[in-house]
């Protein structure tokens, strides 16, 4: 069982070390949170909800539907009874020992996201995971100016593939335009699944967006009151673009978000 915290403020805890799992040091980060790169791929696709139970702490991941590279759907986590936690201004560390199981896991706190690095050992062996990354704001890559981005993507497309079939008819359209409203862009894609395309649409806010480069991958996120706005835009050499749009709900488990194949008009 691994353990997978986030730390949401940088507020420096000296070094704790319990008997007993302290959840006093980590009751701030429950909640739902973007992956933002997994197993080393800035396109993973899903959320990580931390969780806090009578007898746990840990992590469900989620994967978004349809999408092409989904985080695997799991459940990790270790028993609060006997689990050993330390933090201090650069992260959180857990280690769990009982009998021939080991848990040692590290959540180092990077600019706007969080790095983790885990290993659990049984008897039979040992397995690590590393390059999980969270967001709290911030995603990989060099920070972009919003205007030059938007400017960049701005236009009307062809819609060839969403969710992973094709799109036939009223729905193969799509445009990314600037509202009449000042400081508004507004999406107007498709939202399609197996059983078919209705229309939708995406207002952002450009002061709350903030946007990061990646090789051919940006990264776009947003955080309102509501929801987490996350999305990723990557021109491919043949002359599509790959848009997938992640929304999440933060006080429900829910996950909702589309991969589309795109080309520009």
């Amino acid at each position: 069982m691994i353990q997978l915290l986030l730390v949401f403020n940088f507020l420096w805890i000296g070094s704790v070390v319990v008997a007993d799992a302290d959840i006093s040091l980590i009751q701030d980060l429950v909640g739902n949170y973007p992956v933002v790169e997994y197993l080393g791929n800035p396109l993973s696709a899903g959320k990580a909800e931390i969780f806090v139970t009578d007898t746990e702490v840990g992590v469900r991941l989620i994967p978004l539907n349809l999408a092409s590279y989904p985080v695997v759907n799991s459940v990790i986590s270790s028993p609060k009874k006997d689990t050993l936690l330390r933090r201090d201004s650069k992260g959180i560390y857990q280690t769990f020992e009982k009998g021939a199981e080991q848990v040692r896991i590290d959540y180092l706190f990077g600019d706007g996201i969080l790095v983790i690095d885990s290993s659990q050992c049984t008897l039979q062996h040992c397995v690590k995971e590393n390059n999980l990354m969270l967001s709290r704001g911030g995603a990989p890559g060099a920070k972009v100016e919003t205007q030059s981005f938007l400017k960049k993507v701005r236009g009307n497309y062809s819609i060839e593939r969403a969710g992973g079939e094709p799109v036939h008819g009223e729905t193969n359209t799509g445009e990314w335009i600037q509202s009449e409203e000042p400081g508004i862009d507004m999406l107007r894609f498709p939202f399609c699944q197996p059983t078919g395309c209705d229309p939708g649409f995406l207002d952002f806010i450009h002061s709350e967006l903030s946007v990061f480069q990646k090789g051919n991958i940006t990264t776009v996120m947003a955080k309102t009151t509501k929801k987490m706005l996350h999305f990723s835009w990557e021109e491919k050499g043949d002359g599509t673009i790959i848009f997938t749009n992640y929304q999440f709900k933060l006080l429900t488990k829910e996950i909702v978000g589309l991969e589309y194949v795109l080309r520009r008009n």
